[in-house]
């Protein structure tokens, strides 16, 4: 399966594939952790604006971008590029990618709101037949992506169906598993998931949580300076919307989101951060909250020398 055309005119081939290109006036920077080194990506500010709104908010919205140097903390080069090729409406096959570099590409799909590409991912996923030996690491890959609810899901579920579909390979994993080893705890959570997980009936239901104690909550790592910066942890599930709590430490950003088809509700449980909105901003103290409208790009920033709580109400309208 190939990834899906994002934009509505051709580009040429050639467009990017020029180095130095004299047509770019982007420059992405990446820096290997392991190395040190610093590599770039060109591009076009037009042309990712034509494909992404949330480009279209970073270079010529009220707050745009002044700089022509962007660094980018949250991807590798790599993931980048693949997504850069999408947008200029290059031949991608995801059936070539592994599960994590589908899981990264996901992430940036979504955060530049690129619903097309982010349906596509889903599909691949869904529709892959595992073996015993990727089971594990399918599911690994699923919890630390729990915040991609909709690509999580999609990896959930077809390991849910190899171990309903599997009980002696299931068994056998068991077998080789530690207890109280990291796989066999992953492995645990599988089989519990896969225990609640219904038949498909002709009307779907849905699973309901119903409790959510505080201090069960799985903490996941997405800030983009430093990878504890900012936290994510879903509370409670249920139809159309979703609980979570979001921890930001002193001087960090989340990064420019979009709502896509949610209504954001925030409630600030500790210290103060700035909300950054396409036509405004404004600072949420302890206490406040406010609410974001479904397709909005927006950005929560600390600044102060203090850690931030956040709680959070997710509505999702089709």
């Amino acid at each position: 399966m190939a990834a899906p055309n994002i934009q509505t005119i051709d580009l040429m081939a050639t467009l990017r594939d020029i180095s130095p290109n004299p047509t770019s006036d982007v420059t992405f920077t990446f820096v290997d952790e392991s190395t040190g080194e610093t590599s770039q990506l060109a591009a076009h500010k037009l042309v990712l604006a034509c494909g992404s709104t949330v480009f279209m908010a970073q270079f010529y919205g009220p707050i745009q971008e002044k700089k022509d140097s962007i660094p980018v903390e949250d991807s590798t080069i790599g993931t980048f590029k693949i997504f850069l090729d999408v947008l200029y409406n290059k031949k991608v096959s995801l059936e070539s990618m592994d599960y994590q570099l589908l899981g990264e590409l996901f992430y940036l799909a979504n955060k530049h709101y690129l619903d097309t590409l982010k349906d596509a991912i889903v599909q691949e996923v869904s529709a892959r037949k595992l073996v015993s030996g990727q089971v594990l690491e399918v599911a690994k890959v699923a919890e630390n992506h729990a915040h991609l609810e909709k690509f999580a899901n999609a990896l959930f579920q077809i390991c849910s169906s190899f171990v309903k579909d599997n009980p002696e390979a299931t068994l056998e994993m068991c077998n080789n598993e530690e207890v109280g080893e990291e796989n066999s705890m992953t492995l645990h959570r599988l089989l519990a998931r896969a225990s609640r997980a219904k038949p498909r009936q002709s009307r779907p239901e849905r699973e309901v949580e119903c409790f959510a104690p505080y201090g069960d909550h799985r903490w996941i790592n997405i800030g983009k300076e430093r990878a504890d910066a900012v936290q994510y942890a879903r509370a409670l599930r249920l139809p159309y919307h979703l609980v979570s709590f979001l921890r930001m430490k002193e001087h960090s950003t989340k990064g420019m989101s979009c709502t896509d088809k949610n209504t954001m509700v925030f409630v600030v449980l500790e210290g103060e951060i700035s909300v950054i909105l396409p036509t405004t901003q404004f600072s949420a103290k302890k206490g406040d909250s406010f609410y974001i409208l479904p397709k909005i790009d927006y950005n929560l920033i600390n600044e102060k020398a203090r850690d931030a709580e956040l709680f959070a109400i997710q509505s999702q309208h089709d």
